[in-house]
């Protein structure tokens, strides 16, 4: 097994979680092949069950823990310490992280992604540490981070050389000036401020254009069923033959 996604399983459990380590009747251990774990929103998980998990699946490369609302800094060290291959990791919302788990990814990992929203505890001070260290990041995500001030716009002005994408939406503490000096000496940067702008291209394919009302979270909804065709009495387009599926906007152009 190389991917698993259990995004939003509310009745998953530490000891359920156990069973990604070992295989419950024969013992047997796996999950030394796994590369992609979404337990995003699997708010039960606590820092021992991932942090053996971590042991259990060193050639892990894409994390997404959001909404896993128990984790703490002791859950980022036994990432870092036990997952070095990481590239994507998303711990928004994971309030109890501090400043502690940005200087440890920072000191760990290579990333080239990294969701640190809805993080309060962040500070510039460590949002200045994961720029600068983190020279391969290109897509950043501090929406939310109402700890943020202007001063760590600077920093992002001239370090993060392969930076292509800031989303910082609801960040009170940015003002429109430093911001528009942001855009203007780095043009290839895209900076999001507004919801309207954020389009997330790592979002499930299909999405309702509803959010969730309790997290703004969008839905997962099953594909629309192809059109029929009258004359071959076949359900499927050229598009899917090819294995090309467009992806329908959800707000109005």
């Amino acid at each position: 097994m190389e991917k698993l996604h259990c995004r939003g399983v509310a009745q998953l459990t530490d000891a359920g979680l156990g069973y990604l380590r070992f295989e419950p009747e024969f013992k047997q251990p796996r999950g030394q092949f796994l590369q992609v774990l979404d337990i995003s929103r699997c708010s039960t998980i606590g820092d021992r069950a991932f942090a053996e998990l971590c042991k259990a699946c060193p050639s892990l490369e894409e994390v997404d823990v959001s909404f896993c609302l128990r984790l703490t800094d002791r859950a980022i060290k036994a990432l870092c310490d036990n997952c070095p291959a990481v590239k994507h990791l998303s711990v928004g919302n994971c309030r109890r992280l501090t400043d502690a788990s940005a200087c440890l990814m920072a000191d760990a990992l290579w990333l080239e992604a990294l969701d640190f929203s809805k993080s309060v505890r962040l500070s510039d001070a460590a949002l200045e540490v994961l720029v600068v260290e983190l020279a391969g990041l290109t897509r950043l995500d501090v929406s939310g981070c109402s700890g943020l001030t202007d001063a760590v716009l600077k920093v992002i002005q001239f370090h993060g050389p392969h930076l292509k994408r800031l989303v910082c939406v609801d960040c009170a503490g940015f003002t429109s000036d430093p911001l528009s000096e942001l855009r203007a000496a780095r043009p290839s940067l895209e900076v999001w401020t507004t919801e309207e702008h954020v389009e997330d291209a790592d979002k499930p394919q299909w999405v309702a254009a509803d959010a969730d009302p309790d997290h703004g979270v969008p839905r997962t909804v099953p594909p629309p069923p192809p059109p029929r065709d009258s004359e071959s009495g076949s359900g499927v387009t050229d598009a899917q033959e090819s294995g090309v599926i467009t992806r329908q906007s959800s707000g109005a152009s």
